[in-house]
């Protein structure tokens, strides 16, 4: 499942949200809004599928995602949240 682009602060509340409920964060891709429409920022992904040994570390991925989200974030930046439920 895929939220549709969040603003910074619903992104962060939503990654809290999902990981509160034991929910998996597979990635986050960030979208720049340009005008009325959204262009994909193909160098502002974080891919969590990726596990070494095929676990999901919950609550590890969500500190990095929120980390990827405050870093990321600039006036123009919404973000598309990737998650299993």
């Amino acid at each position: 499942m895929e939220t549709e682009p969040l603003p910074p602060d619903q992104a962060l509340a939503f990654v809290r949200e999902i990981v509160s409920r034991g929910k998996a964060l597979l990635g986050i891709d960030r979208v720049l809004r340009r005008g009325n429409t959204t262009v994909a920022d193909l160098d502002e992904i974080a891919d969590f599928t990726m596990a070494s040994n095929g676990d999901l570390h919950i609550e590890a991925y969500a500190d990095a995602a929120c980390e990827f989200i405050e870093r990321a974030s600039t006036g123009d930046s919404y973000f598309i949240i990737v998650y299993r439920e």
